[in-house]
């Protein structure tokens, strides 16, 4: 399956030296993160690809500071799709993608927030 090391990369957060401020911005990525990918299902089964496209667009910068390169490059397809409206079945599979794929970096981000408070 995935590794830590394949999924996210904190070293940006990590030059600030603040345990309790990487803790707080991590879990507060996942729990926006969830809505976000739950609102962006629910746009696109509305046939929303504007709010699809601001959704994926906004989870990408968030993403991009956990350094999650897989989730980003799929957030980066659900936004190309959805402004370019031509593929439906592909971006639902985008759209899918990155709700599993999101999961994936929950539990290994969750793994290691549990190892920073073990060693504080």
């Amino acid at each position: 399956m995935y590794n830590e090391s394949t999924l996210f990369d904190l070293s940006f957060l990590e030059q600030m030296q603040d345990r309790d401020f990487l803790v707080e911005a991590v879990e507060l990525y996942l729990h926006d993160t969830a809505i976000n990918l739950k609102e962006m299902q629910q746009a696109l089964d509305t046939g929303g690809y504007g709010d699809v496209s601001k959704i994926a667009h906004k989870l990408k910068s968030s993403t991009g500071l956990l350094q999650a390169q897989k989730l980003f490059s799929t957030l980066e397809a659900i936004e190309k799709l959805a402004i370019e409206r031509t593929s439906a079945i592909q971006l639902a599979t985008y759209v899918y993608q990155s709700r599993l794929q999101f999961n994936a970096l929950k539990t290994a981000l969750e793994v290691h927030l549990e190892r920073l408070t073990i060693t504080s």
